[in-house]
């Protein structure tokens, strides 16, 4: 099981090396390395993408609220060779 400690303005920022994230209220960067999957949750107006850590008990969820975000920074994850889950790549792939 994972903790998602998310305030109300997470932050995802991609780049080369590393990628920055805030899931609480403190700023973290990490390495794509370290992404044991990236996810998706989508609802009503949500657009949730998850990344969980490996050896970690925290993951980082942010909502993009754009379908059109969420393929771009699953497409990024992809590139990095992140693992995307089935449900992420039938999204990203759609």
């Amino acid at each position: 099981s994972v903790w998602a400690p998310n305030n109300f303005h997470p932050k995802l920022i991609l780049k080369e090396e590393p990628f920055e994230h805030r899931g609480s209220f403190l700023s973290k960067t990490d390495y794509y390395e370290n992404i044991e999957k990236i996810d998706i949750y989508l609802a009503h107006k949500t657009t949730n993408i998850q990344i969980t850590k490996i050896d970690s008990k925290y993951t980082f969820v942010g909502n993009t609220n754009n379908n059109f975000e969420l393929k771009k920074c699953l497409a990024f994850f992809q590139e990095k060779k992140c693992n995307l889950t089935k449900e992420a790549l039938d999204f990203l792939n759609q």
